[in-house]
C-alpha cells in the first residue's frame, strides 16, 4: 500500500497514515479499514511488516511507528523508529510477528516541528511460509 497524495500531519500529534493506493495484493487479502490493515480470518500466520514514511520539512522530534493490535500476548503495540533530521525518510520493520484474523497493523507518524508537515509513504505486510 502507498500514500501517494501528501497527508498533512499536525505538530505534536501522532497521526495514522491513510493509504490511498494498493499496488499489489497477490491473494486479495488486504483489507484496509480507515488507516489499518485488517488480517482476514483465514490468514493466521507469521508476518513481516515494513513501513517507510517520507516527511517533508521536518525539524524537532520525529518518529514513525508500526502500531499493531494483536491477539498474541507480549507483542509490543508500538514499534518506533526515530527519523534522522538529516535524512528525508524513516523506516520501521518487524519480522516474524504472529497475527491472526482480526488483528490490525497501521503506520503512524509523529513530528514536533511547530507546524504541520506533509508525508507520503508505503507499507508492506507479507504472510510467511504460505
Amino acid at each position: 500500500l502507498r500514500r501517494v497524495a501528501v497527508q498533512s500531519v499536525t505538530s505534536g500529534a501522532l497521526t495514522a497514515i491513510s493509504w490511498d493506493t494498493e499496488d499489489e495484493d497477490t491473494h486479495g487479502f488486504i483489507t484496509v479499514t480507515g488507516s489499518s490493515i485488517v488480517i482476514p480470518a483465514n490468514c493466521d500466520g507469521l508476518y513481516d511488516i515494513t513501513f517507510a514514511g517520507f516527511p517533508a520539512g521536518t525539524s524537532g522530534r520525529n518518529f514513525i511507528e508500526l502500531a499493531i493490535v494483536a491477539a498474541a500476548t507480549g507483542i509490543p503495540a508500538h514499534m518506533k523508529t526515530q527519523v534522522d533530521l538529516t535524512e528525508d525518510n524513516g523506516i520501521a520493520t518487524v519480522c516474524n510477528v504472529p497475527l491472526v484474523g482480526g488483528d490490525t497493523v497501521a503506520g503512524q507518524y509523529f513530528q514536533a516541528s511547530g507546524s504541520s508537515v506533509n508525508i507520503t509513504g508505503w507499507i508492506t505486510c507479507y504472510r510467511k511460509g504460505v
